[in-house]
């Protein structure tokens, strides 16, 4: 019992630091939000961990293992560490936003190092012993962080890396450079989808985009979901009626300014299970009078390709708002308030100025009322959405409702 006792006090400790270090991996995107300061912090947590299991498992070892020398104790304390650093950033590459970093072993390393010369310090070691050993190990660091720093999964982190930290050009580079040089590694199919999603919502480019997306068709059909993500934003470029999440606008009157009247939209991800991420949305509208908030509905967005129906709260006929192909003198009709409607599309080349900006390439859709004479414009610009709803008479176009600001949203969206 005494025995049994000694072992579990020893070994107890190393075993549940083992543990914490495996829980720390395994939370998906793990970061402060503190900036610099948070890859900083992170770097020294990495390092006084490994320094700490080192310390562990040498104590571990020279209470339990009497035959074994304090020496041999720390440089098997150390080659434990060092594996066990290799074993969890292979861990993460499991873990969704977290990857495998041949630099966090070289930081964990550097904990290592710390506290075998610590080690040697307190227990009075010759240095030539200890550093034998770790001769061998710094070599095997060498080699592996050369092998994994040139090898396609460090490639693909690093395209990933700066387009997580907004460099969207570096980043559509370095995509285009990883499907090159590794054309059929298991990332090839989503660095090609990547970088035809950064050309259509960073570059701006849909021409660029859509070379992308059709090489994913063509090249890697049944690549899952990046084909059907393809497919679906191939026929959503340029997107008029983008469903990003936690994307924003405010409208107002063109009279006023918005000051006698306001519509304040936000963009949620769907409580339905979405076929493809942004084919679905909803779109919580709070509706003001001057400044007091009358009421607020939730309306849900579904897509199928560039058509997009629209779902009324309380069980309404879902109405076409969009239907595909938006080209001009494309035509359908829809039922709105016990009345049917009759669209057009007018236009796709409009520039439009509103008090959110001027925008070019507009669609500019108009409908009409059964036995009612004028008709309603709406004009809807790529990435942003409606941005202006006005009146059409034989007397000429009056404003109405136009996009006084809005805010892009998280484009990433599913495809973190």
């Amino acid at each position: 019992m005494r025995r049994l006792a000694l072992i579990l006090s020893c070994w107890l400790p190393p075993l549940l630091w083992c543990s914490l270090i495996f829980y720390l991996s395994s939370i998906p995107g793990l970061n402060s939000g503190w900036g610099i300061w948070d890859l900083i912090f992170r770097k020294i947590a990495h390092m006084a961990e490994y320094g700490i299991l080192v310390a562990l498992v040498a104590r571990a070892l020279t209470n339990t293992w009497t035959a074994l020398a304090p020496a041999g104790a720390i440089g098997l304390a150390a080659a434990f560490s060092f594996l066990y650093a290799i074993s969890d950033e292979i861990h993460q590459a499991f873990v969704p936003n977290r990857g495998p970093s041949a630099s966090d072993v070289a930081v964990d390393t550097v904990g290592i190092v710390i506290a075998v010369w610590i080690a040697r310090r307190f227990f009075r070691l010759k240095e030539e012993r200890v550093l034998a050993s770790m001769k061998k190990l710094v070599v095997i660091i060498i080699v592996a962080g050369v092998l994994a720093g040139c090898g396609p999964d460090a490639a693909f982190k690093r395209a990933r890396g700066a387009e997580a930290k907004g460099r969207a050009y570096e980043a559509w580079q370095k995509y285009q450079a990883f499907a090159a040089r590794f054309p059929d590694d298991k990332n090839a199919a989503e660095a090609v989808f990547r970088a035809g999603w950064l050309a259509q919502n960073e570059l701006a480019d849909c021409g660029v985009a859509l070379a992308f997306y059709d090489r994913v068709g063509q090249k890697y059909p049944g690549s899952d979901p990046w084909a059907g993500a393809a497919a679906f934003h191939a026929q959503n470029c340029p997107d008029y009626f983008p469903l990003v999440p936690k994307m924003s606008w405010v409208e107002g009157d063109s009279d006023t300014g918005g000051r006698n009247a306001r519509i304040e939209s936000a963009c949620q991800v769907s409580s339905t299970s979405a076929r493809l991420p942004f084919s679905t949305g909803l779109l919580s509208r709070s509706y003001f009078a001057g400044t007091n908030k009358f009421k607020t509905i939730d309306v849900l967005y579904r897509k199928e390709g560039a058509t997009v129906w629209e779902h009324p709260a309380g069980g309404e006929t879902p109405r076409m708002v969009l239907k595909a192909p938006l080209e001009e003198g494309a035509r359908w009709t829809a039922q709105a308030g016990g009345r049917t409607y009759k669209y057009e599309i007018l236009s796709t080349t409009r520039t439009v100025t509103v008090s959110a900006g001027t925008f070019e390439r507009c669609l500019l859709v108009q409908g009409r009322a059964e036995g009612v004479p004028g008709g309603t414009n709406e004009y809807y610009a790529p990435s942003v959405g409606r941005i202006l709803t006005s009146f059409s008479t034989d007397a000429g176009e009056r404003r109405n409702i136009e996009l006084l600001s809005y805010q892009p949203g998280d484009t990433a969206g599913g495809y973190k």
